[in-house]
């Protein structure tokens, strides 16, 4: 253990605890060797207020007991995301953390469902998703381990209070050895040959210097890009959105296990539910709504004052430069449409922790880093990007610009791909697999021209006798769950 690097964490908001609560439990008796500056901070639009099913494996590693996490953050459970107005002005559908069905014959549920809804048969896709289905009826119940049990066929993440859950993996990392500061950094001072930071320098003349610089300072990127001059790459044209107003409303309704993202004329909004308030977002392209108009649209009576908020999607060059790694926004920012913030830093912290290079440099770790980092927040963009061009809704200048804008060459062969043959290619390590993108191709009303030949080897009418028998008990294996705000006092979560 002797050989574990010393590191400086810049940035005191929910990325760089983030970080320091897995180096700390990672470090174990050497987590003095971690350090926090909370200065600043990221930005609070930074990560939005939901957390992906990777949160789970990231508590459990982290030494974090979940029931703990959720009562002490006011969160409530999220089995996916509903998509309002999405595939057209009055239409919705459903994201679900879920398979949907069950193979038929070895055969892919999905493949099967094609060549229903060719024939103009079958039920929408979310009702053979556990998870879409207990959503709608507003149930939760935590899956179980045995494959052979539909119980088995979902998951599911958390829509924690942001402040809650900072504060949260701060007294964590504290209590297991972290340290940190509190000063203003006011200087930061660069290798002579440009290779990495020399050290920082503090408000009252501290001077700290460390093996590795984990920099969570925001957009404003203050080691990444103020100090080493990384360069960042905008991704405007496949992601045109770039402002943001949040606010709070008490309102929670009936607590129903999921978020909410229904789209508008220039963009789209959040309603994220918690225990004790409802998150709520406005997000917009500037160059076809200004920030007053924006305004407008903001409910007539607010409980809290709104905060505005500027972003460019897109990422760092290279999010390892030299000895700094960049998490959260410093590395890149995708806006929060699939809740993608908070997983892209415990990815991150994750990737760095198999490739930290000990106490000293090692050039080969970064740039394996980096072509792992970069090929995740790609194919990320890409998932965003299908919600805007697979949309049919047209008429304002912002969703006909979306409806023929220029795609990533990935996503233009994902999207011919799926089209022409029905397969969605899956390349291992990424945040949505098969069934995420499956969930947004049916929603948006995208499907093949042809279906798998195998589902001709099983007759029709047994297909959508076995369909419906899927469909049935996913039904009555929802109905059998408890009713979400149930399940949460249970725990003690009230």
């Amino acid at each position: 253990m002797s050989g574990l690097p010393s590191i400086v964490i810049v940035g005191g908001g929910l990325a760089g605890w983030t970080a320091a609560a897995a180096l700390a439990s990672e470090f174990k008796h050497h987590a003095g060797k971690v350090r926090v500056v909370e200065c600043g901070e990221d930005e609070p639009f930074d990560l939005s207020e939901e957390a992906l099913p990777a949160t789970r494996l990231f508590l459990e590693r982290s030494g974090i007991d979940e029931d703990e996490f959720v009562r002490q953050t006011n969160a409530t459970f999220k089995l996916g995301t509903e998509f309002a107005g999405w595939p057209a002005p009055g239409s919705t559908f459903f994201h679900p953390f879920s398979q949907f069905g069950t193979s038929i014959e070895t055969l892919g549920f999905h493949q099967c469902w094609f060549k229903l809804r060719r024939h103009g048969a079958g039920a929408p896709l979310g009702e053979y998703s556990l998870a879409a289905v207990a959503a709608a009826l507003g149930r939760f119940a935590r899956p179980v381990a045995d494959t052979s049990s539909v119980f088995s066929s979902f998951s599911y993440g958390f829509h924690p209070d942001r402040s809650l859950h900072r504060e949260f993996l701060r007294r964590h990392a504290l209590a297991r050895g972290v340290h940190t500061n509190a000063q203003r950094l006011v200087d930061v001072a660069v290798h002579a040959d440009g290779g990495g930071i020399d050290a920082l320098r503090l408000e009252g003349g501290e001077r700290l210097s460390a093996d590795l610089y984990i920099d969570c300072s925001g957009g404003a990127g203050l080691l990444i890009e103020q100090a080493l001059r990384t360069g960042y790459e905008d991704w405007s044209r496949f992601l045109p959105c770039d402002r943001a107003i949040t606010w709070n409303s008490s309102k929670t309704d009936a607590l129903m296990p999921f978020s909410r993202k229904t789209a508008h004329e220039a963009g789209w909004r959040w309603s994220v539910p918690m225990r004790h308030r409802t998150g709520n977002g406005l997000v917009c392209a500037s160059r076809f709504l200004d920030t007053s108009d924006m305004r407008r649209m903001l409910p007539e009576s607010l409980e809290s004052e709104p905060r505005s908020y500027a972003f460019v999607n897109g990422r760092r060059r290279k999010m390892w430069n030299g000895n700094c790694v960049a998490l959260g926004a410093a590395a890149g920012f995708l806006e929060p449409l699939e809740a993608t913030g908070t997983y892209l830093v415990q990815s991150g912290i994750s990737r760095l922790l198999k490739l930290l290079p000990g106490s000293g440099s090692c050039q080969t770790n970064a740039e394996e880093y980096n072509r792992l980092a970069v090929a995740e927040i790609e194919q990320i963009r890409d998932f965003l990007a299908l919600h805007y061009c697979s949309s049919a809704r047209r008429g304002s200048p912002f969703w006909d610009y979306c409806g023929q804008m220029e795609l990533p060459g990935s996503l233009a062969a994902k999207i011919e791909l799926f089209k022409s043959r029905g397969r969605i290619a899956h390349y291992g390590g990424e945040a949505f697999s098969l069934p995420n993108w499956l969930a947004v191709f049916a929603g948006m009303d995208v499907l093949p021209l042809r279906y798998h030949p195998f589902a001709d080897k099983i007759g029709f009418a047994e297909l959508k006798e076995r369909a419906e028998m899927i469909r049935a008990a996913i039904r009555q294996a929802a109905n059998a769950m408890p009713d979400h705000r149930t399940f949460l006092a249970l725990m003690g979560a009230t």
